[in-house]
Parts: structure tokens; C-alpha cells; sequence
């Protein structure tokens, strides 16, 4: 085996590109998945077998991303994009679906203080980074780097919009308490 340069690891590291790329994409995805999760959970006081067999096709599409981001080792090509969309397709609509099992008032699982705007952004989310995974399946026959950068915008798009909600309800609830406040 011959002497490693810096010229020879540079190349190595070139030749890597598409799997970092992918190891960077698929980080911030199941990143939105567990924040996604946890958020949800925050307000589940109590499960059934029904809620882990949905917890678990949950768990089934994250174990699969990797599996996925394989694929994309291939290079960027259309069917591997649209194969690692597809999978995070399946995981964001699970964590809508988690959360409509969960909450339906028959069921009892949530807290009693948990507000109808929550229930109702919980619910939205998943669909809204399914849609954008939606999106990037069609922009991969434009350009792979727009459906790489549309995946990358899922994280930051999320954490704006729950942010945006949680400023929307902070002034809305000061309006009520100004509103009801005798001294004011």
C-alpha cells in the first residue's frame, strides 16, 4: 500500500461528497422527526397498544432512513432522491397520524389543558414537512441540488413556523389578559 498524500485524501474526501451530503440531510431530518416527536409527547399523558404499533411503523420509516441514504450513495440520481423523499414522506405523515390517534377525545391520552390550536398545529406539521418532501420529489427532475435544498429547508422552515405560533399565542394571550385585567 503506498504513501497517503494530502492530494490522494482530497480526492478520497471529493468522493464523498454524496454520502456526506446525505449523512448531513438525513441529521436534519430525523432531527425534525424526534423534535416532532417530543413535542407531541409533551402532551400525551397516557398510551395504548394502538399508539406503540403507530410509535413503531414510526420507528420502522427511521431505521429506514439510512437504508436510504445508501441509495444515495449512488449519486444524486432522480430514483435515489425520490426513494429518500418517499421514506421521509412516510415518517412525517406517521407522526400526523401519532398525533390523530392520540388525540381523538374518546381516547383520553392527552392532557385536559391542552388547547384546539395546538391540537390542530400538531396535527398540521407533519403534513407540512410532507409536503415539502412532496415538493422535492418533483424538483428532482429539474435540478437534484433543489431537492437537496429543499430537504435542508425542512429544519429551519419547522422551527420558524413553530416559533411564529409560539409569538402568534404569547400576544394573543396577553390580549386576553389585558382585556380582562380591571386595572387596565
Amino acid at each position: 500500500m503506498g504513501q497517503a498524500s494530502d492530494a490522494s485524501l482530497a480526492a478520497a474526501l471529493v468522493n464523498e461528497f454524496h454520502s456526506f451530503i446525505g449523512f448531513f440531510v438525513s441529521f436534519w431530518v430525523i432531527s425534525v422527526l424526534w423534535m416532532q416527536h417530543h413535542r407531541m409527547f409533551r402532551y400525551i399523558k397516557s398510551c395504548d397498544g394502538g399508539l406503540i404499533r403507530l410509535n413503531l411503523v414510526l420507528l420502522f420509516f427511521v431505521v429506514l432512513i439510512p437504508f436510504a441514504l445508501r441509495v444515495l450513495n449512488y449519486g444524486f440520481l432522480r430514483l435515489a432522491l425520490d426513494v429518500f423523499a418517499s421514506v421521509n414522506i412516510g415518517a412525517s405523515l406517521t407522526t400526523s397520524l401519532i398525533w390523530w390517534y392520540a388525540s381523538r377525545p374518546e381516547r383520553h391520552m392527552l392532557y385536559e389543558d391542552v388547547s384546539h390550536a395546538t391540537q390542530e398545529w400538531l396535527w398540521y406539521r407533519g403534513f407540512i414537512a410532507a409536503g415539502i418532501f412532496v415538493v422535492s420529489i418533483f424538483l428532482a427532475f429539474v435540478n437534484p441540488y433543489l431537492t437537496l435544498a429543499s430537504w435542508l429547508s425542512v429544519f429551519p422552515i419547522m422551527v420558524s413556523m413553530d416559533s411564529w405560533r409560539s409569538k402568534r399565542n404569547w400576544f394573543r394571550e396577553r390580549k386576553q389578559k389585558s382585556s380582562q385585567d380591571p386595572m387596565q
